[in-house]
Order: structure tokens, then C-alpha cells, then sequence
């Protein structure tokens, strides 16, 4: 159900959207992954995150990266650097942690449990 202003259009309810916050650590609770994630997600509600194939002054390679945008008053805007999307080959070096302080193996399998 919605509400009409004083000219008589729809105006929707005020509703605040709860995050859900998945972080997965060894070394809950962590504060440090937490406060980035919720920028990510305030950026995306905010639409201050965008995209940007940037060059990496080090290897002379286009990377690609998550950037945080901030407006100015005279309509411009500036950049910074959040994150660098990992390549295939980046992400196979990394391996989840178990939430017990180790971490899964993802080419060991693990035997079945039997009931």
C-alpha cells in the first residue's frame, strides 16, 4: 500500500533494505572485511561504484578494477582504486577458509560420511 502527496501521486513507503553480511574467516567476527563489504554495498545503493580498465604502471597491462566514484559540486568526478578483479588463473590460487582455522582443499577429496 502506498501513500499519495499533496498532488495526489503514488509515493512508496519509506523501507530500509537489511544487508545480509557474508563473510567467510577463520578469525570471526572481522571487522576490517566487514567495514569493506558494506562499502561495497553502500556503494552499489548509492551508485558509487563503477568499473574502470586502468593501467598498471608496474607491468605496463590494462587491469581490470572496481572503483569507488566521487561527486563533486560542479558536476565532475574522481576515482579510487577498491579492488582488482581477479583473472582466472588469479583466482586459483586461493583457497576458502574452513571456518575453524584451516582451509579446504578444493583437488582433496573429502570421503562421504555415512549415516
Amino acid at each position: 500500500m502506498s501513500d499519495n502527496d499533496q498532488n495526489n501521486n503514488p509515493v512508496a513507503e519509506n523501507t530500509e533494505i537489511e544487508v545480509n553480511m557474508y563473510v567467510y574467516t577463520n578469525n570471526a567476527p572481522d571487522a576490517p572485511a566487514e567495514s569493506l563489504l558494506r562499502l561495497f554495498y553502500e556503494g552499489t545503493m548509492t551508485n558509487s561504484i563503477g568499473a574502470m580498465r586502468a593501467k598498471n604502471t608496474k607491468t605496463g597491462e590494462q587491469e581490470l578494477l572496481l572503483v569507488g566514484i566521487y561527486f563533486k559540486e560542479d558536476g565532475s568526478s574522481d576515482t579510487f582504486p577498491l579492488a582488482r578483479v581477479l583473472s582466472a588463473d588469479d583466482a586459483l590460487t586461493y583457497v576458502s577458509p574452513d571456518g575453524k582455522g584451516g582451509w579446504f582443499e578444493p583437488m582433496i577429496e573429502v570421503p562421504e560420511q555415512t549415516q
